[in-house]
């Protein structure tokens, strides 16, 4: 299909409507980038039919780039993104940073946290689940999603953090707690129009370099589990395989990126605690009196 002897086959307009300079730049886009831009090109240029899923992310390019975490404290803006996902089983959250670069684009980088209930039916006492226990990259807990969500609040006052995704689906009580402590929550439906365009962009910034995340094996074990779903109008969304496949931290960073993509930018370090009724002077004590106000009942 990128063979330009070809290119007249499926495109009867050529030298006319379709100029080959054009053709070359989306024959080059195909084959260089990555899943989507192949997808468009084999579509509308090749008159081929394309199939409608495929993984997500080349595992060798995502891996390299989960190290060195720049300094949050200079980030333009820092957005978050919450997936419940099975109450008994993997729910996460993520925290998205934006950099600025010299040439309009924007380096995102991505915190991840996952926890799972002890009663969850998985044996974590296997591999890889007993190691990621043991390195404190999977948090076992009888109440997952109470200590996900004190967390969240936590690491949202340590970030600056403005606004959360969530789906209204799975977590409408918790992002009730979230506006109760001085924090936007955006409603972001499980469908390709809402994550479209970070997904687009998350894969483009990989693929240019401007995506960086935290190593944390249970967002590289998700990446790796997740494949893209294109619908009728292109758009994409991840799904998974198999139902023993988890893509929540994955589906979490795509909520992160989508509602720091919008956010404002934040250049000055103002604290958050001037959001609580209290407006306590530090971090430490917002985030406890957050605790005692929501989770306590006072």
């Amino acid at each position: 299909p990128y063979d330009e002897a070809n290119w007249i086959q499926s495109n009867p307009s050529l030298d006319i409507s379709v100029k080959p300079d054009y053709l070359r730049q989306m024959s080059n886009e195909g084959q260089n980038g990555g899943f989507l831009a192949n997808q468009r090109y084999l579509r509308f240029h090749a008159n081929q039919t394309v199939r409608s899923t495929d993984r997500a992310f080349d595992m060798e390019v995502f891996k390299a780039a989960g190290t060195g975490l720049s300094d949050w404290a200079l980030a333009d803006a820092v957005a978050g993104g919450i997936d419940l996902g099975g109450r008994d089983d993997l729910a996460s959250f993520a925290l998205c940073a934006r950099f600025p670069l010299s040439d309009g684009a924007y380096r995102w980088e991505f915190k991840t946290w996952s926890y799972i209930s002890a009663e969850c039916p998985r044996d974590l006492t296997k591999q890889p689940f007993a190691e990621w226990v043991a390195n404190g990259h999977l948090i076992v807990s009888d109440t997952p999603v109470t200590d996900l969500e004190r967390d969240v609040i936590e690491q949202a006052y340590a970030h600056r953090v403005g606004r959360i995704g969530f789906d209204p689906a799975q977590a409408q009580s918790t992002s009730e707690k979230l506006l109760a402590a001085g924090i936007e929550a955006v409603r972001m439906s499980q469908r390709p129009y809402m994550f479209n365009e970070p997904i687009t962009e998350m894969m483009a910034a990989l693929n240019t370099n401007r995506f960086v995340h935290d190593g944390n094996p249970v967002f590289e074990w998700a990446a790796g589990n997740a494949h893209l779903v294109m619908d009728r109008q292109q758009m994409v969304m991840f799904d998974k395989r198999s139902s023993n496949d988890k893509i929540d931290t994955c589906v979490s960073a795509a909520m992160a990126l989508g509602c720091c993509m919008v956010a404002p930018s934040t250049t000055t370090d103002v604290s958050m605690t001037d959001k609580t009724d209290n407006a306590k002077t530090t971090i430490e004590e917002a985030v406890e009196a957050y605790r005692e106000r929501i989770f306590d009942g006072i």
